[in-house]
């Protein structure tokens, strides 16, 4: 008598991105930035009783999605490593499926490609100015991660900054988080 046993066990998989590799469904926190656009790779491995992967499927978001909600979105068909271009805020959700039907949706976590220069108000580059000096520096995108004045880190949680008059050549760099 042979008796056929089901897989029941879901496939494994991973999405990588440089060095970054996520199996599993996690929490999203847009802490990575780039300032490039970023080549997805997704790999996927049935069990060793397995019958094989039928299916790998992606959705790129640009925010976090309950599991209800992934129901309804329109999935493409992974069949290589895709790019993903500035300037945008990226998740990359894929679900896997074995012949068995087992399935199984893993996610990136939240990537930030910011291709533009952080924005600094109140300055232009190679500017001469006389008196006060005040001005602020922004990225809604990646977000500022440095003002840097005359080689001295000046970041503050406030975005405001000012130089006092001093009839001094000043340098002013501000970086945001994807460089």
């Amino acid at each position: 008598v042979q008796i056929d046993v089901k897989d029941t066990v879901a496939p494994t998989a991973s999405i990588s991105v440089d060095e970054h590799k996520w199996t599993v469904w996690d929490t999203i926190t847009f802490g990575l930035f780039y300032n490039e656009s970023k080549e997805v790779t997704i790999t996927a491995a049935d069990n060793e009783n397995g019958s094989g992967i039928k299916e790998i499927v992606y959705f790129i978001a640009n925010r976090d999605y309950e599991a209800d909600e992934l129901r309804v979105v329109e999935w493409k068909s992974y069949t290589e490593a895709f790019d993903i271009d500035p300037d945008g805020k990226y998740v990359v959700y894929a679900k896997i499926t074995d012949n068995d039907g087992n399935t199984v949706i893993i996610t990136s976590d939240g990537l930030v490609l910011d291709k533009t220069q952080a924005v600094v108000e109140g300055l232009t580059n190679g500017g001469t100015y006389y008196g006060r000096l005040e001005f602020t520096g922004d990225d809604e995108l990646a977000g500022v991660k440095s003002v840097v004045i005359d080689g001295n880190d000046e970041t503050n949680s406030e975005g405001q900054y000012a130089i006092s008059p001093d009839n001094a050549e000043h340098t002013v760099v501000v970086t945001d988080n994807a460089g």
